[in-house]
């Protein structure tokens, strides 16, 4: 999942948010940023990373109330959503490239290889397979909330990075975002969860229609732009 799309996803949520959800989400887009960019400028983003991961502590709560509602199986709302895409990107981008670098560069980072550690236990206690769970049945009775499916689709899409996985259903509400009525953005982001090798092979693409396939072939046609905005 690139950062850059990422990027648009957040410019659209975040002016439909109260202040204090508005600081969180900011705070956890800005975290997987940093940690994104570390290996290609390790020294320029190691400051700012650990200024992010510093000031973790004072989210705890307000993620261990999204954690009891998950529990509870009551309605998140979309910086809910968001919120838990972007700490599972976060999990995602350790977990795959940590042999790759992060490793080395937090040994030479100390303090920042601690804190990092440390929010990496807390994240390994969200329950995303819950979550996921209760995503299906929020979509199946509130998704035309305004910014839902966007962020819906982020969540499962990171999800798959990370080996969690929903079931069938969830999936095919994200097959039927694949559609020209739909707005370019979740297009796109439902393109990309089936960019996801884990999240493809759980759907049946011989049922697909030719507007699905058509969707997913404009989306290889922009992934071709290299460094193109998105927009």
């Amino acid at each position: 999942m690139d950062v850059r799309i990422l990027k648009l996803v957040h410019g659209q949520i975040l002016p439909q948010l109260q202040d204090a959800e508005a600081a969180r989400l900011e705070w956890l887009f800005q975290l997987v940023r940093c940690t994104c960019d570390l290996q290609s400028e390790p020294d320029a983003m190691a400051g700012e990373l650990l200024e992010h991961v510093l000031a973790f502590d004072a989210l705890k709560k307000s993620l261990m109330d999204t954690w009891q509602t998950i529990q509870g199986g009551r309605q998140l709302g979309v910086d809910d959503w968001l919120a838990l895409a972007y700490l599972a990107k976060f999990k995602s981008v350790l977990k795959l490239q940590w042999d790759d670098g992060y490793k080395l560069i937090f040994d030479h980072f100390p303090a920042l290889g601690q804190k990092i550690s440390q929010v990496q236990e807390f994240i390994e206690g969200i329950p995303f397979a819950a979550a996921a769970a209760l995503l299906e049945k929020d979509w199946e009775g509130n998704g035309k909330r305004p910014g839902f499916e966007m962020t819906a689709l982020t969540y499962v899409m990171a999800c798959g990075l990370i080996g969690i996985f929903g079931s069938s259903r969830l999936y095919q509400k994200a097959v039927e975002c694949l559609a020209f009525d739909k707005a370019f953005l979740v297009v796109v982001l439902a393109g990309c969860c089936f960019k996801v090798s884990a999240i493809a092979s759980r759907v049946d693409l011989g049922t697909w229609t030719d507007t699905q396939y058509a969707c997913m072939s404009v989306l290889d046609t922009f992934g071709h732009l290299g460094e193109t905005a998105w927009g």
